[in-house]
């Protein structure tokens, strides 16, 4: 109940601050979002499933993009999220979370997807260059590319065992600074 009333005021919170553009609060079987200018924002997902796929369309509106708050109603964590070509950005919200704040074993974008890309189950900006989020798995392998990590992208995971290209040398400064919030279970 505590969830539900989350959500309706996250929403109204979401329309009435960040979407002044005629937007409004709805749900299907599967998730909670708002319409924005024509267009879908992904608020939550309230559907029984830990594998999610986040469609391409939702009522024929194409669907670009999630709320940073996005949440998984019924678990703690999803064993996959799918991310279609059509998201484009997420969405900040009305408080300082990271990327996506949520738990997920693997991140999966779609291949024609224009801004993000997916590597060891972790999600990245397009060509690997940022890394926002790793998968609630022990190990990681982070991508050759990647020359920032998005604060708050390894954050209250499981991770244990963080593989680093030699080449990424932005690793070692982020690491003081409070890059494992909450990793409880990493071997230093």
């Amino acid at each position: 109940m505590l969830k539900k009333i989350r959500l309706a005021l996250l929403s109204v919170f979401i329309c009435l601050c960040l979407f002044p553009i005629q937007s409004y609060a709805l749900e299907n079987n599967e998730f909670n979002y708002i319409i924005y200018d024509n267009e879908v924002v992904i608020i939550s997902y309230i559907g029984n499933k830990q594998d999610v796929i986040i469609p391409e369309t939702i009522d024929g509106l194409k669907v670009t993009s999630i709320s940073q708050e996005f949440m998984a109603e019924n678990y703690a964590t999803l064993h996959s999220l799918y991310i279609p070509k059509t998201i484009e950005k997420v969405h900040k919200g009305w408080y300082d979370a990271y990327f996506l704040d949520l738990n997920v074993e693997e991140f999966i974008v779609d291949m024609n997807n224009k801004i993000f890309d997916c590597y060891d189950g972790a999600i990245y900006t397009k060509n690997y260059q940022t890394l926002l989020k790793i998968p609630d798995k022990k190990s990681i392998q982070i991508h050759e590319n990647v020359n920032k990590f998005q604060p708050g992208c390894f954050d209250y995971t499981k991770i244990e065992s963080i593989t680093i290209p030699k080449n990424v040398q932005s690793f070692r400064s982020n690491y003081e600074s409070g890059l494992f919030e909450g990793c409880d279970y990493i071997k230093k």
